[in-house]
This record gives structure tokens, C-alpha cells and sequence, in this order.
């Protein structure tokens, strides 16, 4: 039962991927859509918890594309200017584990 339930959320974010076309929107990010459900999978593995795994996961999602293209396009500056964006929205020290 456990298991139809995770293939269940796995299709809703191919889905939601498939959507936004994640594949050709941003080609140079890495394919890690199971990885990051997998990760958040080990924070919130009680059945119930549903609608928390594929919100996370989509936020984690989300930054490892961020991060992606930092990495590939941005410059020093803008990546620091980035993150003092980011500071300024979340004044906790979070990003850093990130970025």
C-alpha cells in the first residue's frame, strides 16, 4: 500500500516537471527529480504525510536548479548578490548549506 502511495507522488512530480518542461527549460541542471523525493522520503516517510514529501521535494527541486545555474551562468557578483537577496528573505543562515 506504502509503496502504490510513493509511486503515486513520484508521477504527480514527473507530471508537475513535465509541466513547467523542466527538461528543455533548463537543460544544464541535473535529472535528480527521484533523488530529491528520496531525500525528503527519509525526513517524512509516514504515509500520511503525502502533500509534505511533494512540497518539499518540488522546493528542493526548485534549488538544485537554482543552484544549477548559478553554477553555469552566474558570476561571482551575481551569485553574491543572490544570496544577500536571499539573506534579506530568510535571515537564517539555511542558504548557506546551499549555495
Amino acid at each position: 500500500m506504502v509503496q502504490s502511495i510513493h509511486k503515486q507522488e513520484l508521477r504527480e512530480l514527473s507530471e508537475w516537471w513535465k509541466s513547467i518542461d523542466g527538461a528543455t527549460n533548463f537543460p544544464y541542471a541535473r535529472d535528480r527529480l527521484v533523488e530529491c523525493y528520496f531525500w525528503i522520503l527519509c525526513i517524512y516517510f509516514e504515509p500520511e504525510y503525502s502533500v509534505a514529501r511533494v512540497l518539499n521535494a518540488k522546493i528542493y527541486i526548485v534549488l538544485t536548479t537554482l543552484n544549477d545555474t548559478c553554477d553555469n551562468f552566474g558570476t561571482y557578483e551575481e551569485v553574491q548578490a543572490l544570496v544577500k537577496a536571499i539573506e534579506r528573505f530568510l535571515p537564517h543562515k539555511i542558504i548557506y548549506t546551499y549555495i
